[in-house]
């Protein structure tokens, strides 16, 4: 199947002109910004303390994307508790949102049938996934895009916010050459594509995990990307996503008595050896 026949009934992406390839977003100097691993379970467990926290939908992956927008550098103020945005944030820092202070935030994850076989498999089933081009697994989360759009254009938000849409893939419901690698050199030199300037939002998170979070800037029409320097002494770079979901859903179990059940990391263990 080719690329043009599974687009979006509006394109998030660019082509390259005369052809199905996606056009890739000019880099002479990545952009890239580093955090510690403590800073991102510090991050978790915060936002484990809030009131709305048990709102946050684990299985679609929610939680780790307010874990990494608390461990960039922004304030957490609104969960989605009726219908609302997923994240009502501030920036006081002007580190994330292009000088913006406010970001209203969406969040939507790939398609996919992991969370069911995680839940209701048994011992001896198996799931299947086919690796993919990052590039054509991108054309398929373009209408995930146009639904977020939508959403934050479609409900009231005070001021001029900064309107951020968050995309959560996990490799088992749509793997990838570039989000199953733990080298920093693959993130950081994966060829990411523009996105189509008619889209009405300011940024556009992409978490592949575990090796890619990356963020696209309408204003600077540029990828941003995020790294964690690892703890371990094998490794100079550590996704850090599932040591900080965990002490995520600990403190969860601690404040609010909720206990611990499927963690969105689940099923990838990574030796550094």
């Amino acid at each position: 199947m080719s690329n043009e026949s599974v687009r979006a009934s509006r394109p998030v992406w660019g082509l390259n002109e005369n052809t199905t390839e996606l056009q890739v977003a000019p880099e002479r100097n990545p952009r890239v910004k580093v955090i510690a691993g403590g800073t991102l379970v510090a991050a978790a467990r915060e936002l484990a303390t809030l009131p709305d926290a048990p709102n946050l939908k684990v299985k679609s992956g929610e939680h780790l994307a307010g874990i990494v927008l608390g461990a960039y550098g922004s304030t957490i103020n609104v969960l989605d508790t009726d219908g609302g945005f997923d994240f009502e944030l501030s920036d006081d820092a002007d580190r994330l949102f292009d000088g913006k202070r406010y970001a209203i935030v969406e969040v939507k994850s790939a398609g996919g049938d992991w969370r069911e076989f995680h839940s209701k498999g048994g011992p001896e089933d198996v799931h299947s996934v086919q690796i993919e081009r990052y590039q054509d697994a991108l054309i398929k989360l373009e209408e995930a895009v146009l639904k977020a759009e939508a959403q934050l254009n479609s409900k009231h938000a005070v001021g001029h916010p900064s309107r951020e849409v968050f995309l959560t893939i996990h490799p088992f419901d749509l793997a990838t050459d570039v989000g199953l690698s733990v080298d920093p050199r693959v993130a950081l030199h994966a060829g990411l594509p523009a996105v189509n300037q008619t889209l009405e939002i300011e940024g556009l998170w992409l978490m592949f995990y575990p090796g890619l979070i990356a963020r696209w800037s309408q204003r600077h029409r540029c990828w941003v990307r995020y790294l964690v320097a690892a703890s371990s002494e094998h490794s100079t770079f550590d996704p850090g996503l599932a040591e900080a979901e965990s002490a995520y859903l600990k403190e969860l179990a601690e404040k609010h008595g909720i206990e611990p059940g499927f963690a969105w990391s689940d099923g990838l263990i990574y030796s550094r050896d």
